[in-house]
């Protein structure tokens, strides 16, 4: 409550640190301290609007790591996308499939090893980008560690839907439940559920800093930025930027 009260009275935007220094390094620490609790020593994180749609902020930044040429291309040059989950998931996950133009039908909730080679046939996912969930947002606890094993042997990636269940993270009793956590590729938490924190407290974590395996990409973005200024230049306009 005197969280609550502390932000409701500063009432600031947290866009940069210029504008919120202190409250940008608070989220920072919190997050970084959530993340090694996972088990993990880098990575990066976010706070999103609810469990939803930080499972599809998961779900997005899947796709972009493994097709970073979907931004050019669009579905239509990836060919057909597959998320396979549990038949315990929550249902943001179709909502994931539905908004990021999957389809529903291609959530695919049944045992994810029949379901593999299924849509192997059909000539669907060998090559393309899956998503396997261990869902935990509906009290459910999955293995992950055999999750993990699959994701690693076929080049998927795997999220941790643990909205309802990161908390149990904290326990010494209950953490076995989420064992194998630190193997996945992104995890959902949200505190204001098991934790008891206020609405809304939810967050998303990523394995990988938010740089790493874009590089190339963030690369032509600089050398396209100094094409620009240096055009800009040659006009004698004015450049600036702000932070």
């Amino acid at each position: 409550m005197a969280g609550e009260w502390l932000t409701a009275t500063a009432n600031t935007n947290m866009f940069t640190y210029e504008i919120a220094p202190v409250f940008i390094l608070m989220e920072q620490v919190t997050l970084k301290k959530m993340r090694e609790i996972i088990g993990w020593s880098n990575g990066d994180s976010i706070l999103g609007p609810g469990g939803s749609i930080s499972n599809l902020y998961a779900c997005l930044c899947a796709r972009h790591k493994m097709y970073p040429t979907y931004k050019q291309k669009g579905l239509m040059g990836l060919g057909q996308l597959v998320i396979y989950t549990s038949e315990h998931s929550h249902y943001s996950m179709k909502g994931a499939g539905m908004v990021m133009g999957f389809g529903t039908e291609h959530v695919i909730e049944r045992s994810w090893k029949s379901a593999y080679w299924l849509t192997k046939k059909k000539g669907i996912s060998l090559s393309l980008s899956a998503v396997l969930l261990a869902p935990l947002s509906s009290r459910a606890f999955d293995p992950i560690e055999p999750c993990a094993d699959i994701c690693k042997k076929y080049g998927l990636w795997l999220h941790v839907d643990a909205a309802w269940g990161g908390g149990v993270l904290l326990s010494r009793k209950h953490r076995s439940k989420m064992n194998g956590v630190e193997r996945a590729d992104s995890v959902t938490w949200n505190p204001h559920k098991l934790m008891g924190s206020l609405l809304q407290c939810s967050t998303v974590h990523f394995k990988e800093d938010g740089d790493k395996g874009f590089e190339r990409h963030i690369d032509q973005l600089f050398e396209r930025t100094d094409y620009m200024v240096k055009k800009l230049r040659e006009k004698k306009r004015q450049v600036s930027f702000d932070s």
